[in-house]
């Protein structure tokens, strides 16, 4: 079987792709699906076990953990040179860790006033 020798990390849409491009067998991707089921090499997500995810307590200190993003882009067309959008947010605390800016650049030294 191609699928278990080239395909077998692959999930059936993709796999029925490959299968179509690389060595011209044309299926459904259902029927790629059944295929992978019955040899193991695929289980319906209703079959799989939930996933366990590790619980992490708040922090109990506004800015413990703070996220911190710049997005460079031409905000203000070509009224202005391009600049840096920069927001804050501490996520554990709940709320706003900052207000939106406007800089020339990204850099690190811009986010938290150091030179």
């Amino acid at each position: 079987m191609i699928i278990r020798e080239r395909y077998a990390d692959f999930g059936p849409t993709l796999a029925r792709e490959k299968l179509d491009e690389c060595h011209g067998i044309r299926l459904c991707k259902e029927t790629v699906r059944q295929l992978m089921t019955q040899a193991g090499l695929w289980v319906p997500r209703k079959q799989r076990p939930p996933k366990v995810y590790q619980p992490r307590a708040r922090r109990a200190c506004f800015g413990e953990l703070v996220q911190i993003d710049g997005s460079d882009h031409r905000w203000f067309e070509d009224r202005a040179p391009a600049c840096c959008t920069r927001c804050g947010a501490c996520h554990e605390a709940g709320h706003d860790a900052g207000e939106f800016e406007h800089a020339r650049t990204g850099q690190t030294e811009g986010y938290t006033g150091r030179r």
